[in-house]
């Protein structure tokens, strides 16, 4: 007659290794795929004028920004952050790849050019479950360490 001790601990090995228990399952989350931004040039009008940006063919990445401060936004001709008047048109493209976009969000800090009353330019932004819209904040640091910044929303261009 086989070893009883020996049976039972068989027998619960199999279960375990094989299922059957009875035991409550706790599902497994998925990873849910964001889709990705539309590909294309994205425009948000803010108070400052405008934001542009072009969003890569696969929507992994952004391949140029270009920041408008033309002041349309407030009916003028440029841009008062803290002591600074901002005025013109910067453009950025990336040094090498585009900048990247992940799980629908970007963050992207640029220096602008030489000359310019700021120091620093942070966009960051996290298009929507569509994919068609885009919220996020552009934040500028003056030469004089102010720092100013604005909410936007954007669209791609049709």
């Amino acid at each position: 007659m086989p070893n009883k001790t020996a049976l039972r601990y068989l027998t619960n090995l199999l279960v375990f290794l094989f299922g059957g228990c009875g035991c409550p399952v706790t599902p497994v989350p998925t990873a849910t795929q964001t889709p990705a931004p539309i590909a294309g040039l994205w425009t948000a009008q803010v108070e400052f004028g405008a934001i542009r940006f072009v969003m890569n063919a696969p929507g992994t990445g952004i391949s140029r920004i270009e920041y408008d401060f033309s002041g349309q936004g407030m009916g003028g001709t440029g841009w008062n952050c803290g002591s600074q008047y901002v005025y013109g048109v910067f453009a950025f493209v990336p040094g090498g790849d585009d900048w990247p976009i992940q799980q629908g969000s970007f963050s992207i800090s640029t220096t602008p050019p030489p000359g310019s009353p700021l120091k620093s330019i942070l966009l960051q932004g996290i298009a929507d479950a569509s994919g068609s819209y885009a919220t996020g904040t552009f934040r500028a640091v003056t030469k004089f360490e102010e720092p100013c910044w604005v909410a936007w929303s954007a669209t791609p261009v049709q």
